[in-house]
């Protein structure tokens, strides 16, 4: 029966045990969100209750997130508990740390962060052989928001429409709802030439399809759960790999018209032109400039502007203060 209610709205049938005297030798709590109910909200009351100095932040990793999965019965219950609990959050929360471009959420002052990646820790991609080739990677878990049906319906149309000199190849790495409806795609636009599924990929195997790559695929269907300004993690990822990106959604880049090794299309279902593909393919690696130079330019970049040790300094200065 327990089991059954929680997944109900307003049931709240699990007590939250505090320690008040660990509470109180705490300066912050931070916690990295999934939803609310009565047991979270009660929880931070208590903990609020014992230590009113303490400063509790959350993070929320995709904001708006109500579409960010498709609605069945248990995701309504928990999504009907969140709508209801949250708007008691900001009694208790004192900031919300977020990837978007919000300055408040839930009547709570934001901390606005570009995601980040640990870049001393992701190897620099090695250069691809000369090929007459363009290959690019999509990593991910894919769900309806990745979008990359817009790329393999651009590429049925590139290669219908004549029989091009320069071949545009997709490497998928990764799995989710998404990968059947994909393998559909590409059989049924006979792309299986050009697309390889990698499956779920790490380490060694992970990089050397990476190596192949020049060009790296963020989300192309944000918009399908109403986001439209995203801090991509996978960007970052990129990045530190060396590879130029291919957004479908606004991300800090677009801010930035010096840097040249991001392309943005429409935040929209068409299909992505690859004409476009080859153009931004030729802006990048036709500069004049060495693919080992390019790689390292954009890896610097991301160093400066997407390494942990410069985002997060603005939550460690709001926790010092």
């Amino acid at each position: 029966l327990d089991s059954i209610l929680r997944k109900f709205p307003f049931t709240g049938l699990h007590k939250w045990h505090i320690d008040e005297k660990m509470i109180n030798e705490v300066e912050f709590i931070y916690i990295r969100y999934q939803n609310s109910d009565f047991q979270f909200i009660k929880m931070l009351k208590n903990i609020k209750n014992s230590n009113p100095d303490i400063k509790i932040i959350i993070e929320i990793p995709t904001y708006p997130y109500d579409n960010e999965v498709k609605l069945s019965l248990k995701n309504l219950t928990i999504l009907s508990k969140d709508r209801w609990n949250r708007r008691k959050l900001h009694k208790f929360v004192d900031k919300i740390l977020t990837f978007s471009n919000d300055e408040m959420i839930f009547n709570i002052p934001t901390l606005k962060l570009s995601n980040a990646v640990n870049t001393n820790i992701i190897t620099m991609k090695k250069v691809a052989t000369a090929t007459e080739n363009i290959n690019v990677i999509a990593v991910a878990n894919y769900v309806f928001w990745h979008g990359y049906d817009r790329f393999l319906e651009g590429m049925y149309k590139y290669y219908k429409s004549n029989n091009p000199s320069v071949k545009i190849n997709l490497y998928l790495v990764g799995e989710g709802d998404e990968l059947k409806r994909y393998k559909t795609l590409v059989d049924q636009y006979n792309l299986n030439d050009y697309v390889e599924f990698c499956g779920r990929k790490e380490g060694i195997e992970l990089d050397e399809i990476y190596d192949k790559c020049e060009i790296g695929l963020d989300a192309m269907g944000r918009h399908r759960s109403k986001v439209y300004y995203n801090s991509s993690l996978k960007g970052k990822e990129y990045g530190a790999k060396g590879l130029p990106i291919i957004s479908g959604v606004e991300t800090e880049l677009d801010a930035d018209p010096t840097y040249k090794y991001y392309m943005r299309v429409t935040a929209d279902d068409s299909p992505i032109d690859m004409i476009e593909v080859l153009e931004f393919y030729n802006q990048v690696y036709d500069s004049g400039e060495s693919k080992e130079k390019i790689s390292l330019n954009i890896n610097n970049y991301t160093k400066k502007n997407f390494d942990v040790s410069v985002t997060w300094k603005k939550v460690v200065n709001y926790i010092k203060e």
